[in-house]
């Protein structure tokens, strides 16, 4: 069911319930006029009497439905935030499979270089930063470099990812096999 629709209609029926009492004058007739004028002096007419109840009768309502909304507002807020979470577990799930799509297409070349960091049994590497591979692993988000760590113009210190690393080290004996 649609909480907004559910809400709506409460909203409506309320005020059509106010509506029908305000119109039925009859509903307050077991007032007598002397009652009336005991309970109120300063409005002696029926009607305004009718009004001011039926006003009041809708601020209760009004007040009512209001607390039912946010309580709905809060039940759903929270059932959003473990939805939110299974999609955040979803999305984790989704990233570490296009990571080991990635890690599996690697070129030779790639790999080349991928070696040089399990070799030296390193995350950072000096890499020539003009090399097409090496532009690729940092194109594809293998790489990175840190902003203040420079060699000279033509070499530069590259980090490997942590997943990156991590895939590495697990899967080396078949990686490796293709260079």
């Amino acid at each position: 069911m649609n909480d907004k629709k559910t809400n709506k209609g409460l909203l409506w029926l309320s005020f059509l319930l106010a509506l029908i009492i305000l119109l039925l004058s009859n509903a307050l007739s077991w007032l007598t006029d002397s009652d009336y004028n005991m309970f109120l002096s300063v409005v002696p007419y029926k009607w305004q009497l009718t009004i001011f109840l039926m006003l009041t009768v809708s601020l209760i309502f009004a007040l009512i439905y209001t607390n039912i909304f946010r309580l709905n507002e809060s039940n759903n807020n929270s059932s959003l935030t473990s939805s939110s979470l299974k999609t955040e577990k979803q999305q984790d799930e989704e990233l570490k499979i296009k990571r080991e799509k990635l890690m599996k297409n690697l070129s030779p070349s790639e790999l080349s270089i991928l070696w040089l960091f399990v070799h030296a049994g390193s995350k950072s590497y000096v890499l020539q930063k003009s090399d097409g591979s090496v532009l690729s692993l940092r194109k594809n988000g293998i790489l990175y470099t840190p902003n203040l760590i420079r060699i000279d113009n033509t070499e530069t210190a590259f980090l490997l990812r942590d997943w990156a690393w991590e895939y590495l080290q697990e899967h080396k004996g078949e990686l490796f096999k293709r260079i």
